[in-house]
């Protein structure tokens, strides 16, 4: 019998959190998905628009090594777009 790991429920919160951080500040800049998504190639990370909406809804995990490239695309810094303890 195999079973699967249970999932981690503060996974889902710390999703949600860094996606709206992501997405208000986009906002802020009056940036839109399109324009981050550029904005982060100029980093050298290359995403698809659909991966970026993903994570601003939380549907997906924001990778640990690309928040660099958010914090410079959307001019702030990691720690504001970390959701804090």
């Amino acid at each position: 019998m195999n079973a699967r790991p249970a999932k981690d429920p503060d996974q889902s919160r710390y999703r949600g959190v860094v996606g709206a951080a992501i997405r208000a500040r986009r906002e802020k800049l009056g940036l839109t998905v399109p324009d981050l998504v550029e904005r982060l190639a100029s980093e050298g990370c290359q995403l698809a628009e659909i991966a970026v909406r993903q994570y601003e809804q939380g549907k997906r995990p924001l990778p640990i090594d690309a928040l660099p490239a958010f914090a410079a695309a959307l001019e702030t810094t990691i720690h504001r777009l970390l959701p804090m303890p």
